[in-house]
Order: C-alpha cells, then structure tokens, then sequence
C-alpha cells in the first residue's frame, strides 16, 4: 500500500488521471505474477535446506532472480502506462521507484 500510495502521488504529479483504486488492483496483480517467479527456489530451498550440501544460490537462482525483476519492472510500467497514461520514460522511472520502495519494505519487515 505504501508503494501504490507513492506511485499514485508521483504519478499525479507527472501528470496521470488514473484513481489509486485502479492502480492497487493492477499492481496487486502485478506483485502476484511477479512474485510466482520465486516459489521454485523457495520450495526448493525449503525441501532440500535440511541437507548441509545444499547451495541455493546456483543457477536456478540467478535466473529466477532475474525474471523477478524483469516481471515486476515491466509489470509495475505497464500498470502504470494503463491506469494513468503515462508515457514511456515517466512509467518506467515510477514503476522501478515503486517496485525498490516494495522491496524495501519487504526485505526490511518480513525477510
């Protein structure tokens, strides 16, 4: 909430017309698809964490890492583009802002 609460603010003043319930639905929906990239390192890690030989920071995760920040960057952009008709560059600039603040808060209260 606190990220969506910033985007709506900054998108505002750069201009978007979108309303922040439109916006907390698209990203709801994107927080979830882009979170889906993460269940098979966390099952994995999870199922095979008892094992001492176990490293999970391999390839797997690596790749599922990086889909993670593709997916929440792309998505957070195009809520952005749709809900508020920003351009391009501003979508952009907002969605990694709000998707680093997500994260933020994440790591900080629940990791």
């Amino acid at each position: 909430m606190l990220a969506t609460g910033a985007m709506q603010l900054v998108s505002r003043a750069l201009g978007g017309r979108g309303r922040f319930e439109d916006l907390a639905t698209a990203l709801a929906w994107s927080t979830a698809v882009g979170t889906l990239f993460t269940l098979v390192p966390d099952f994995t890690s999870s199922a095979l964490g008892v094992y001492a030989s176990w490293d999970p920071t391999g390839h797997l995760w690596m790749v599922t890492v990086s889909l993670y920040l593709v997916a929440f960057v792309v998505l957070y952009t195009s809520a952005l583009r749709v809900v508020h008709g920003l351009d391009r560059i501003p979508a952009f600039l907002v969605g990694l802002g709000g998707f680093i603040m997500y994260q933020g808060v994440l790591l900080l209260f629940i990791r």
